[in-house]
Order: C-alpha cells, then structure tokens, then sequence
C-alpha cells in the first residue's frame, strides 16, 4: 500500500508538472525542498504558483505559510528586472501569486486553506482540486487545467453539509446559526425584549436555579439574546474572534474552551447577584464571547506575542475597550464577562500547547 501511494504521489506532481509547463510556466527551485515554484511573465507582472507538498516530516502551519508567500512575492518583484535564477531579465511590477498545497493529511491543509489567501488544494489520494469559497475562483484559466490532469475531471461537487463540515472552523459558525435560529424562533412566539418571557424560555433567574434547582438556564441562557441588536452585536464579533480560536485550538479544545467559558460566566453572574439579593434575569452568549478573547490572550502569549494576525497589544486592547463598554453602559451583565473572560483564559492555559515548528 505505502509502495502504491509513493507511486501515485511520484504520478500526480508529475502531472501538475507537465500541465504547468504546457502552460508556459518555468520551473525554478527554491527552500525547502518540499516547495516546488513555477512562474511565467506577462506585460510586467509575474504569474508564480508554489507547489507545496504537505508530508508528515513538513510541519507547516499558518505562519511559515505566510512566511513562504511573502518570500516569494519578494523575489519576484523586481522594478530593476533581475530576478536570481530565472532566465529572463525584466522588471516585474506586480506578482500574482496561487498555492497548491497537495496533501494527503487533509484537516491541517484545510485550515490553512481557511487562514492564508490564495491556496488551493488537491488531494494526494484522489488527485481531486479542492477550492473553497474564501479563495479565488480561478487563477488565469489553470482551474480547468488542472483538473483535466485528473481522470473524471471537473471540479470536486460537494453537498452542503460537506462544504460546512471542511469549513476550518465549522463549530464557530454552527454555533452563530444555532443563536440565529433560536432568536428568530422565539421572536415569532413573543417578545424578546421582556424579560419575563425570555425568563420562560431559559434565561437565567436566581429564584428559578437555586429554588427550583434549574442549572441547565446555566447553559440554555447562552443561546438567548435581548432583542435584535444583542444578537447582532455578540454574533459579529463571535464570527470574527471564534473563527480564528477554532482554528488555532482544533474543534473540541474550540467547544469545551466556548462553553466551559460560558458556564464560568453565568455561573459568576449568578453567584453576584444572589449574594446582593437583586432579582434580575440575565441572558446572552457574551459570557462564552469573552472566553474566547481569555483563550486568545493565552494562544498568543504561548506563541510569543504574535500569532497570523493577531499579537499581544490587539488582543489587549480589544479586551480592554469591551470591558470598558460593558462598565459604562446600563443593562450589561460585567461579571459574566469577566467569569467567562477568566474560566476561557484558565482553560487555553490547561487545553493549548504551542507547536514547536521545524
């Protein structure tokens, strides 16, 4: 079986080489070996395209990716039109630039097809170009090409619940369509914005957890959000923060990380408002929002400061300015964000390890 894959490995590069080529593309070798560049010119600008072949001795990840492209948008780009290694001599204004990442261990690949611009994929079983919707398209017509290299051709059809499953971070978005689809349940059964109501849909109320020895509103009140632009304002930023911990933890850390995060919260929350003896009834998803900033915090100290985009003063100030908003405003509920920000950064520190790169 190892002897039939090696062989079927040594065939596909051999065909992307060979459709490459009959496409006017040059080969030029760079570092590591496992990149493979091709690059032909037109009208000053450079068309390159970085074969990389994914192996389980080539640890690549998000950042070295990036490292690569930004490499070899430099060599490129040369206005004087000397570029080391190629045989024509003329100056390049603008590079264009298309990975093709041909991997066999597919989860890994497909985050990074989430995280970096430009990058295709192919399987290394089954030959088959996988392009996702946050990538371009075609890149000069070498979409067809490639797939005329595969027998069957034409591009993978995937179904929709197999297009959301190989998203890089499909918990993150299950878990916003879940909080959209519940909100608009309730709006046709009543009115969001009463707190009576949304205490008889599973909000969290003092009296009815420690009374009636209802923790599951613990959990429930996470999926409840006071009227439209609390819903809003929480899933925006949800989509953006927990897209990018989903693919820097994995999948389960993502989950126990969101909801142990959540129930930290509203647990902190509770606990406050009992012993003040106020009576109020609390809901939202910000308590698990703030857990993902916490958990975000610790990935980029544990990286150093600096991880993709994010780094120590973003993160920082985007935790200080909610913070802020939440203690000058009326109505938020400060100490689930602060239970949630706590329980997500203890939790990161307990579930994520960094990976040591080559």
């Amino acid at each position: 079986m190892h002897k039939r894959l090696e062989e079927g490995k040594v065939i596909l590069i051999q065909k992307i080489d060979a459709c490459l080529k009959s496409r006017g593309y040059s080969f030029i070798k760079v570092s590591p070996e496992e990149v493979g560049v091709y690059y032909r010119f037109t009208d000053g600008r450079a068309q390159v395209v970085a074969g990389i072949f994914m192996h389980t001795g080539f640890v690549l990840e998000a950042e070295k990716l990036q490292a690569i492209q930004a490499r070899l948008q430099e060599l490129f780009l040369h206005p004087e039109g000397r570029i080391p290694g190629c045989e024509q001599n003329m100056a390049i204004y603008q590079v264009d630039l298309l990975t093709l990442l041909v991997a066999d261990e597919m989860e890994q690949a497909r985050m990074l097809c989430g995280s970096c611009r430009n990058v295709w994929l192919i399987n290394e079983r089954s030959g088959q170009l996988m392009i996702f919707e946050n990538q371009p398209g075609d890149f000069y017509g070498l979409r067809d090409a490639l797939q005329e290299q595969k027998s069957g051709g034409g591009v993978q059809r995937l179904t929709l619940w197999q297009r959301f499953k190989q998203y890089p971070s499909w918990c993150n978005a299950g878990i916003v369509l879940i909080n959209v689809m519940v909100f608009l349940i309730l709006s046709t059964l009543g009115d969001t914005e009463s707190a009576a109501f949304m205490e008889q849909h599973g909000a969290v109320f003092p009296p009815d957890v420690f009374g009636q020895g209802e923790w599951w509103r613990l959990f429930t009140a996470m999926f409840l959000h006071f009227g439209l632009a609390h819903l809003a304002n929480n899933m925006i930023v949800l989509f953006w923060t927990g897209d990018r911990l989903e693919r820097l933890v994995g999948k389960w850390r993502y989950l126990i990380i969101y909801f142990g995060a959540g129930l930290c919260g509203n647990l902190l929350s509770l606990l406050v408002t009992q012993s003040k003896g106020t009576l109020t009834v609390s809901a939202g998803a910000s308590g698990a929002i703030f857990g993902v900033f916490g958990a975000l915090l610790w990935v980029v100290l544990a990286n150093r400061g600096r991880v993709e985009e994010l780094n120590i003063r973003g993160i920082v100030i985007m935790i200080a300015l909610s913070l802020y908003y939440g203690f000058t405003s009326t109505g938020v509920d400060n100490w689930c964000h602060i239970g949630g920000l706590i329980g997500g950064f203890l939790l990161s520190l307990l579930l994520y390890r960094r990976k040591e790169k080559d």
